[in-house]
């Protein structure tokens, strides 16, 4: 059955509270308030510029059809939601029962030591390859319910986004948080969360020579957040007070982040610091294989203004229509400028990788479920293997893809029927959260 049209207000669930509920300081001992204020200017700064850069052109052409006072109200609506939303709800995120989230903005230092190749268009089987010895800063927000709330305190969820996304697929800021953050969601039904911003991306380092983002590179930064998740790292820098050890670490992720986390269980099947994977808009169909070697857009050439300084190795996706599904009734039109006005930056790189993923993750033990929509435009309706029976062949799907997790002492495969590439930015994102929750919180 397709999704309902309906409006943002009518999606569920929705997490109502006081406009003196959502922002706190004193909640907070002085440490961990300086780092928030800290990263909340870098974000305001980060996003001020990207959306007055990207909705200049918008203005002008909106313009020339007669429509510019509409569309500049339009999108100026938008821009104040972002900006509110950064400062208003960046301390504390809704719960239930009166019970708020508690959420932290900051960086982690991750050094990475892996062999990646010479030259990146040759992929992971080159023949001439360099070791890469490096520390970088990856920004993230970790958020968690009060310790009476904690549903599980030995739990928690790394939340990884895809390409030209940040940590914000998570977040999304729309309506006040109502609706589209999984991270407030998660919170509601105690549990806790960490998503961050890949490298390259959002407000994580950018290397200047983006063939340092491959593969192997962020597969390890997501290996060592896992771990620190684990050893009490990241609590302790994002102000949790002592040391807070999860002991399970259950990796969620959406479309190329899905990607990072297959590439990781092949190649560190025992010693990924992962227990469970949840991946989305991801599946190993040939179609969409077939597309990797496409030409990209460049990001210098999608904003001159935020990107013209980048190498060709960035880029971007202007056109984001193939992220929904073709139905426009099933997510809202605001939801969809907002992720137009807001997108990032990816590497054209780790997309011609991708074929390293299409081989069976032997060893790798931990249950594993694969998420896709039936209306996904990059996997489902992919015109390149003749469409993908996403809806009608679910069962002959589950077959192809369980190839690919040999070892897996559980695998699931779920399709969301009448959602596209985005799970968590159309209507049915209330009962995709549902179902990230309960699996987060019962496959290990």
């Amino acid at each position: 059955m397709l999704l309902e049209s309906q409006s943002d207000e009518d999606l569920v669930p929705k997490y109502s509270f006081s406009h003196s509920d959502r922002a706190r300081p004193h909640h907070y001992s002085t440490g961990p308030l300086m780092r928030f204020s800290t990263s909340t200017c870098r974000i305001y700064i980060g996003w001020s510029l990207a959306l007055s850069s990207v909705a200049s052109p918008y203005w002008t052409t909106s313009k020339k059809r007669g429509s510019s006072i509409m569309m500049k109200l339009k999108i100026l609506g938008i821009w104040s939601s972002l900006l509110y939303n950064m400062f208003a709800v960046g301390v504390l995120l809704p719960g239930t029962g009166g019970s708020s989230c508690l959420c932290t903005f900051g960086n982690v230092s991750v050094p990475v030591d892996a062999e990646i190749a010479v030259d990146p268009n040759e992929g992971l089987i080159a023949t001439k390859l360099r070791r890469l010895n490096k520390e970088f800063s990856i920004f993230g927000q970790f958020c968690q319910p009060p310790r009476e709330s904690f549903e599980d305190p030995d739990r928690v969820q790394l939340l990884l986004h895809g390409s030209t996304y940040t940590h914000q697929y998570w977040t999304f800021p729309m309506n006040g948080f109502q609706n589209y953050s999984y991270a407030a969601f998660a919170c509601s039904q105690g549990q806790a969360t960490f998503a961050y911003d890949q490298l390259g991306v959002g407000l994580s380092d950018r290397p200047t020579d983006s063939s340092e983002i491959q593969l192997p590179v962020v597969a390890q930064i997501a290996s060592s957040l896992a771990k620190k998740l684990k050893d009490g790292t990241i609590s302790t820098i994002f102000g949790f007070g002592d040391k807070q050890r999860f002991n399970k670490v259950i990796g969620i992720a959406h479309s190329q982040g899905s990607v990072i986390y297959n590439f990781l269980a092949i190649n560190q099947p025992t010693t990924s610091g992962f227990d469970g994977l949840i991946l989305t808009g991801h599946i190993h169909d040939l179609g969409f294989l077939a597309t990797t070697n496409e030409t990209k857009p460049l990001a210098r050439d999608v904003d001159p203004v935020r990107w013209g300084n980048l190498d060709p190795g960035y880029i971007s996706s202007p056109n984001r229509s193939g992220f929904y599904a073709p139905d426009l009734s099933t997510f809202s039109q605001s939801v969809f400028m907002l992720d137009t006005l807001t997108l990032d930056v990816s590497v054209i790189w780790a997309t011609r990788e991708i074929p390293s993923v299409y081989v069976p993750a032997k060893g790798f033990k931990g249950p594993v479920v694969e998420m896709v929509g039936s209306m996904d435009q990059l996997h489902c309706l992919n015109l390149e293997d003749n469409e993908v029976p996403c809806n009608d062949d679910e069962v002959g799907l589950k077959k192809m893809e369980q190839g690919f997790w040999p070892d897996s002492r559980n695998f699931t495969l779920i399709v969301r029927n009448g959602s596209g590439h985005d799970l968590n930015l159309d209507f049915g994102a209330g009962e995709t959260f549902r179902i990230y929750s309960t699996l987060a919180r019962t496959m290990v």
